[in-house]
């Protein structure tokens, strides 16, 4: 029960943290198209920092959730 709950948080948390990415600005020019020129600063870096972290979690737990229906 407990991990169900935790799934429905988290699903709820990355669905929260990926609206507060900030969109992509189109006017970005590219010097490569294997090496582009994005760097992420201040709150854009912890955004995704954290979206990424939160996935992560998520998926453990949906795993986790997984084994112990089995």
């Amino acid at each position: 029960m407990i991990l169900v709950i935790l799934q429905a948080v988290f699903a709820l948390l990355v669905i929260i943290f990926i609206l507060l990415q900030e969109p992509a600005d189109d006017r970005t020019s590219y010097t490569s198209f294997f090496a582009p020129e994005v760097t992420k600063r201040g709150w854009e870096k912890i955004t995704f920092v954290a979206t990424l972290s939160i996935i992560f979690i998520f998926l453990i737990i949906s795993f986790l959730r997984l084994a112990a229906g089995a």
